[in-house]
C-alpha cells in the first residue's frame, strides 16, 4: 500500500490538472462591454450635436478625442455608431447626413474618416457601424419609397470601405437598425419591409460575404413582439438563399424582467428555427445593474453565447424620451456584473482637452503659399510622449534655430497640414 499511494496520488494530480486545463480551454469569455456613441452632447435632451454631422466644426474633434480617451480608460471596449441618412438632409441639425446618389458627401465623408481613425488610435477593440435610413428612405414606418432601395444599397457600398480602411482592426456592420419588421404592419408594408431585408442581405453577402454583418431587431415591446419580429427577419433572411448572419443583434427593454424575458424569447425563437448563432445586445439601458444581472442570468441558464453588450445613453427612469446622458459614458454596472472585474477609476470632470496655438518659425515666410506642406512644431514644454499621444508619431528631427522640435506633416490632424504661413504648435 505504501508503494502504491504515491502512484495513486500522482494519478489524481494528473487527472485534476487535465480537468483544469480542459475547463480553461473551454471556458466561455465574458461579453465585450461597449456603448452607443453617436453624439458628443445631449443638451436639454436635444439631438443637435451629432458627431459625424459636426466633426469638422471648431473644437468638436478635440472634445470627442477627450471623450474617447475617457471612455476607454473607463473600461469601454467597443462602440456602436449610428449613421442616420436620407436623400437630402439639408436643414436637419440632429445628426443625420445626406445620402443622395448613394454617396457620403463632404464634409461628412472626411468627418467619418477622422472619427474612425480617432476610435482606432484610442485603442477600442471593435466598432459597429449601423445604417439608419430615415424619412422615405426608411423601409419601416409606412413612409418608404421603394425607389430609394438602390440609393440605400449604394450608400452601404460607399461607406463600408471607409469603415474597413480607417476603423479599428475589428469592425462590424448593422445593415438596418432595428430592421426586423412586425406583423401588425399592413400586409403591403410588411411585404415591402421583408423584401428590403431580403434584398439588402443578399446584395451584401454576394458583394462582401456575411462574416461581419447582421440586421438588428428591437425587443422593447416584450417577448411576444420580439419573437414575432425576429421570426419575420429570419424568414426574410432565409428567402435570400444566403447563409444566415453569424450573430443576431437584439435590443431588449430596460428592466430586469423585460431583458430576461426578451432574451429567453429570442433564444427560443432561434432554437425553433434550428439556429445556434450567438447574440449581441446592441442597445441596453445605461449603466444599469438590474439589467446587467438579467443578462448574467441568461448567460448562466442558456447555451447561447452573448458576445457583446452595448448600452444606450438612456435609463429607464430618465427625464428624456431618447437620450438623457451625455458622454463620456460609464459602464461600471456591466463590467462588474458580467466580467467580475472591479469598476475603473472615476472619470475626471471636467475633461481636459489639449489646445493648440499657431506660430511661424523664423525660417518660414509669413506669406508662404497656403498649399505648401506645413511642419508641426512642438514647443520646449511639450514632451515627445504627450505629442505622440495626440498625433500618433514620434519626433524625427530638431530644428537648428530654436529649441523646438519639428515633426513632419500628418494628414488627418485637426489642421490637415494646410494652414497659411504658419505651423502647428502644441
Amino acid at each position: 500500500m505504501r508503494r502504491r499511494l504515491p502512484v495513486a496520488l500522482l494519478a489524481v494530480i494528473v487527472l485534476t490538472a487535465t480537468s483544469l486545463v480542459r475547463h480553461a480551454s473551454t471556458a466561455v469569455p465574458p461579453p465585450l462591454i461597449g456603448a452607443n456613441y453617436t453624439h458628443y452632447a445631449y443638451p436639454n435632451c436635444g439631438l443637435d450635436d451629432g458627431i459625424i454631422a459636426h466633426y469638422h466644426e471648431p473644437g468638436v474633434r478635440r472634445l470627442v478625442r477627450a471623450q474617447l480617451a475617457a471612455m476607454r480608460a473607463a473600461g469601454v471596449q467597443t462602440l456602436r455608431l449610428l449613421l442616420w441618412h436620407m436623400t437630402d438632409a439639408t436643414g436637419q441639425t440632429w445628426g443625420i447626413v445626406s445620402s443622395g446618389g448613394g454617396w457620403l458627401a463632404e464634409p461628412y465623408r472626411s468627418n467619418l474618416i477622422r472619427y474612425l481613425s480617432d476610435v482606432r488610435k484610442a485603442g477600442f477593440v471593435q466598432l459597429t457601424l449601423v445604417f439608419g435610413p430615415e424619412a422615405d428612405n426608411a423601409p419601416l414606418g409606412g413612409f418608404y419609397n421603394p425607389a430609394k432601395f438602390d440609393e440605400n444599397w449604394q450608400f452601404v457600398r460607399d461607406v463600408r470601405p471607409l469603415l474597413k480602411r480607417y476603423g479599428p482592426a475589428s469592425t462590424r456592420v448593422d445593415l438596418l437598425n432595428e430592421g426586423a419588421p412586425p406583423s401588425w404592419e399592413s400586409a403591403t408594408n410588411l411585404a415591402l419591409e421583408k423584401d428590403y431585408d431580403t434584398r439588402t442581405w443578399s446584395n451584401y453577402v454576394h458583394t462582401f460575404g456575411g462574416a461581419d454583418a447582421t440586421i438588428s431587431s428591437v425587443g422593447a415591446d416584450g417577448p411576444y413582439d420580439t419573437a414575432d419580429r425576429l421570426q419575420n427577419l429570419v424568414d426574410a433572411l432565409r428567402a435570400s438563399g444566403k447563409p444566415f448572419p453569424r450573430w443576431f443583434d437584439v435590443h431588449p427593454p430596460y428592466s430586469y424582467d423585460g431583458t430576461l424575458s426578451v432574451l429567453q424569447a429570442v433564444d427560443a425563437t432561434l432554437s425553433a428555427d434550428g439556429l445556434s448563432q450567438p447574440l449581441v445586445i446592441g442597445e441596453e439601458a445605461y449603466n444599469d445593474e438590474p439589467v446587467a444581472r438579467a443578462i448574467k442570468e441568461f448567460i448562466a441558464t442558456s447555451s447561447r453565447r452573448v458576445l457583446e453588450v452595448m448600452e444606450w445613453p438612456l435609463s429607464a427612469s430618465g427625464p428624456c424620451s431618447d437620450v438623457p446622458v451625455s458622454p463620456p459614458f460609464r459602464v461600471d454596472a456591466y463590467i462588474t456584473t458580467l466580467t467580475g472585474a472591479p469598476a475603473p477609476s472615476p472619470t475626471p470632470s471636467p475633461l481636459r482637452c489639449r489646445r493648440s496655438r499657431l506660430s511661424t518659425p523664423p525660417s518660414v515666410p509669413a506669406a508662404r503659399s497656403r498649399f505648401a506642406p506645413l511642419p508641426v512644431v512642438a514647443s520646449p514644454r511639450s514632451t515627445p510622449e504627450s505629442f505622440a499621444s495626440w498625433y500618433g508619431t514620434a519626433p524625427q528631427s530638431r530644428t537648428s534655430t530654436s529649441s523646438a522640435r519639428t515633426w513632419p506633416e500628418r494628414r488627418g490632424s485637426d489642421f490637415e497640414g494646410r494652414l497659411s504661413g504658419g505651423s502647428t504648435s502644441v
